[in-house]
């Protein structure tokens, strides 16, 4: 007798959050529901996971978290984020901030042994390192300049030795609305990095966490941004933000459109600003992530336009 085996594939289990985030320094709060694909977090976790920090017998430390960032896989969800900001840069820098920390502080035997990738992140969560890997990789997309901070000495809520990483986010001013009513910058290279602390949802740009006050941090300057991110007047009504890529020869024959995209975002911006009159709004979105690459995939894509995949 012939014994024919047949194997059932089981159904993908995609990954579904609704992360909760808040905007205008804390005012209005929004609902952003993300969906990513199982095998796009096998993609990610396939790839090797090897040490951020080194240490010297000299006791000194360097560090490469740059290796994690990936701005493109986070471009779509970064634009996203800080479209619901209202007040420039600071409130962007902010409100893509309340997103990282609302992903959550989890800790687990992966997320403290290694440091995630930021799709792996957005997935599940994760610790310092994890997070801010994350907040840079958006930072970036967004067109903002950053750099790591490695505290390699200092201690948990518990008083216990440990280590800690954040993010220094650079504005061309300084942030006007923080938890103690200062801030905390460093200048590297010619550049004001303000600190952004992504594991309590607490803190906004510029807030130094008391326990890291007077540590030694190391710093490592994060990927370059390949775009440029311009913030025009906003006010609570009207934000207009574009990243404009155009050569200036074909500005003038995409002139429409691009007039219409202005009165769109206007709309946009008005009816966010009549919503914010009346007090917290909530808003849910969903998005969907190509299972190969992570990169965000456009409403009913039927094949992913960063690494042209065919999607399920």
């Amino acid at each position: 007798m012939l014994l024919v085996l047949s194997q059932v594939q089981a159904a993908k289990a995609d990954v579904s959050r609704t992360i909760t985030f808040k905007t205008a320094f804390g005012t209005n709060a929004f609902s952003d529901t993300i969906t990513i694909p199982q095998d796009s977090l096998n993609y990610w976790q396939s790839l090797t996971h090897p040490s951020a920090v080194t240490q010297y017998s000299s006791g000194q430390y360097s560090t490469e978290f740059s290796q994690f960032v990936d701005a493109r896989s986070m471009q779509n969800t970064a634009s996203g984020v800080a479209s619901y900001a209202q007040f420039g840069e600071e409130d962007v820098a902010d409100t893509v901030l309340s997103f990282v920390q609302g992903t959550g502080y989890v800790s687990t035997s992966y997320t403290v042994q290694y440091t995630l990738y930021p799709v792996e992140t957005l997935a599940r969560g994760g610790v310092c390192d994890d997070l801010s890997v994350l907040y840079a990789s958006m930072m970036i997309a967004l067109g903002f300049h950053v750099v790591f901070l490695y505290y390699p000495h200092t201690t948990d809520l518990g008083g216990s030795p440990t280590s800690h990483v954040e993010v220094g986010v650079h504005l061309t001013a300084p942030p006007e609305h923080t938890m103690f009513g200062n801030y905390t910058h460093y200048s590297i290279n010619g550049l004001d990095y303000y600190v952004a602390e992504t594991t309590s949802t607490r803190w906004l740009v510029g807030d130094l966490p008391p326990s890291l006050k007077d540590k030694v941090s190391y710093y490592e300057v994060a990927p370059s941004p390949t775009t440029t991110y311009i913030v025009t007047t906003a006010t609570r009504s009207q934000t207009l933000t574009f990243q404009i890529s155009l050569p200036a020869q074909t500005v003038q024959n995409y002139l429409p459109i691009f007039l219409l995209i202005v009165a769109g975002v206007w709309l946009i911006g008005y009816e966010i600003g009549k919503n914010s009159s009346r007090g917290k709004t909530q808003i849910f979105r969903t998005r969907r992530f190509c299972w190969y690459c992570g990169a965000q995939l456009t409403h009913n894509a039927k094949y992913c336009e960063h690494c042209g995949v065919i999607q399920d």
